[in-house]
């Protein structure tokens, strides 16, 4: 994501390896529900820290991970400045409905926020909500 002086931001990121373009989920993240069958379809997490965004590392990640169809990154952030890179994974596919996570406070005060979230879907196999 870069922005300009002008206040112009581009929302815009490359496709990332077998996972096609991706769905620009502004300041929200993921929260998936469960499956069909009632499971979980979080397969974990990563963290990449420092400030430099590369979806390509989150594919790597998910295509490392057994059962790993979508994942969902974006940069995270404290008190406005940016920590680092997440990285959650998932078994299935789920759209931009489900972020609704954009950050929260601690009980000192401090705001943990999420900016440049973006998510991917394997373009060959994004997922099923699978029934038992």
């Amino acid at each position: 994501m870069l922005a300009g002086s002008n206040g112009y931001v581009n929302s815009s990121v490359a496709a990332a390896a077998a996972y096609g373009s991706p769905t620009y989920l502004a300041n929200a993240a993921i929260v998936a529900p469960y499956a069909c069958n009632g499971t979980s379809t979080f397969l974990g997490g990563r963290i990449y820290n420092g400030t430099t965004f590369d979806a390509a590392r989150c594919a790597a990640d998910c295509s490392a991970t057994p059962g790993c169809r979508f994942f969902n990154t974006y940069l995270s952030a404290k008190n406005n400045v940016v920590l680092s890179q997440q990285c959650a994974l998932f078994s299935v596919s789920w759209p931009a409905v489900f972020a609704t996570n954009a950050g929260q406070y601690n009980a000192q005060g401090d705001h943990f926020s999420i900016s440049s979230s973006y998510s991917y879907s394997n373009a060959a196999n994004p997922g099923v909500c699978l029934r038992s």
